[in-house]
């Protein structure tokens, strides 16, 4: 055992010795040859990419919501948006542990990981380039280290010197106070001489250590600017790409999110009830709470604290706009549906007809988002005039829903709508206010 000790201990001397050479050695090579440059050991892009592939493995469960086709932004809207939530839980608890509850701990995760990030894009670049990149590179650091090392050596030299300097002044008067004969004065001057030497190999090792020092400097500085101009492009490119990524899915989420909230906030007695008793008018939506909120409070003093908030209301009644066309036989049916529809927003386009080659044109002049048919059209049928027009305008097929209204539906019916990719049905009925909550449930 006690061998093996002594066997385990000379090759940790003999491993230090071999690294103390090796540093030696590159030491030498790049003070003696002026084309040596400071070798890289961790490829500067791989660090950069070792660095980002931690955050794309973070957000690889969440992805899936940039291809999300329905988004919102969340950068706008993350104020108003847990305000929102806040204030309808308060009213209500249920709805904290009910489908939100996913979303709400998801956005806030994802969110996190942008924030993490965004501390990069704030701080200057050489902090980033030293902390994933130069502290990896081993032959830099010793280089570094030795000429850091060096500052000592030339101070202890130094030091050296000034006490000969300080010897050699004694021995002089001492000796000028002896004859130049005696036996005295020759030993004295033979130690001056032996002393002035050594003050001489001083200065030189110090003039040959301050010019080391100063190659080793700037190949040091050579070696960080010209890894820095890659680090810097490889880092903000790929930077720009993961955040770009992140806001992708922070608005994918930020839909989801807002849908559910709002779904979970109609389905409340308790909410309902508040919204009833505030009067407040439209649908269940951040885009009618916000209004409530909005005039709620002091125009004026609103427009200068809040502008945020109107900026928000502008992009929420935007992108809520929405453009329903009502296909179907009787012309005093289709209107009252569609003055009830009207009703329940106005920023819902409400259109109408009983001839079918009318919608290609109107969904050609303002985007149609759902289309609402009478399985029993006059002149065609449903099934031919969906197969038309998804063979003459397939685009259609991806941007408009179908709500098909039966009198009375048979399985063989659903069964060849549903192969079309027909999602939504209903039964026809007098009463207009199924109509109005099944057109909610579905825009």
């Amino acid at each position: 055992m006690a061998n093996k000790k002594v066997e385990n201990d000379k090759e940790s001397e003999d491993s230090s010795e071999k690294k103390s050479d090796s540093s030696l050695n590159i030491i030498d090579r790049l003070t003696q040859n002026s084309y040596e440059v400071i070798p890289v050991d961790e490829d500067v892009k791989w660090c950069v990419f070792s660095f980002f592939n931690a955050y794309d493995e973070k957000i690889d469960e969440y992805k899936h919501h940039a291809k999300s086709e329905k988004k919102l932004n969340y950068q706008l809207m993350k104020r108003f948006i847990f305000t929102a939530y806040n204030n309808l839980v308060e009213l209500d608890q249920t709805i904290s542990r009910g489908k939100v509850f996913k979303p709400y701990k998801d956005i806030k995760n994802v969110y996190n990981i942008y924030s993490e990030l965004n501390l990069f894009v704030s701080k200057p670049i050489s902090l980033s380039f030293e902390k994933l990149f130069l502290r990896k590179q081993k032959t830099y650091i010793e280089i570094k280290d030795n000429a850091e090392l060096m500052i000592a050596k030339m101070e202890l030299s130094k030091a050296r010197a000034e006490a000969l300097k300080s010897s050699m002044n004694t021995l002089e008067g001492e000796m000028k106070m002896l004859s130049q004969k005696s036996e005295n004065f020759l030993e004295l001057e033979k130690l001056y001489k032996k002393k002035n030497g050594e003050y001489v190999d001083n200065l030189h090792e110090i003039s040959l250590i301050k010019d080391k020092r100063e190659v080793l400097l700037n190949k040091i500085k050579s070696f960080e600017m010209q890894n820095l101009e890659i680090f810097s492009s490889e880092f903000y490119e790929i930077l720009n790409k993961t955040v770009d990524s992140i806001n992708e899915i922070l608005d994918g989420l930020a839909f989801e999110f807002d849908t559910l909230l709002w779904e979970e906030a109609r389905n409340s007695e308790v909410i309902k009830k508040f919204f009833a008793e505030a009067k407040i008018q439209g649908s269940f939506s951040s885009k009618t709470f916000l209004k409530y909120y909005l005039n709620s409070i002091d125009e004026e003093q609103s427009k200068g604290q809040n502008s945020e908030l109107f900026d928000l209301l502008k992009y929420l009644e935007s992108v809520s706009t929405r453009h329903i066309f009502i296909l179907g036989n009787d012309s005093d049916e289709i209107q009252s549906l569609r003055y009830a529809i009207e009703s329940i927003d106005k920023d819902y386009i409400v259109s109408s007809s009983i001839s079918s080659d009318r919608v290609i044109i109107e969904h050609k002049r303002r985007n149609i988002n759902l289309l609402m048919v009478n399985y029993s059209l006059k002149g065609i049928k449903c099934l031919d005039f969906l197969k038309d027009l998804w063979h003459s305008c397939p685009e259609t097929k991806e941007e408009i829903s179908v709500l098909v209204v039966f009198d009375n539906p048979s399985f063989e019916q659903v069964d060849e709508l549903g192969f079309l990719g027909v999602e939504y049905y209903m039964r026809r009925h007098n009463n207009i206010e199924e109509y109005i909550e099944k057109v909610k449930s579905i825009i």
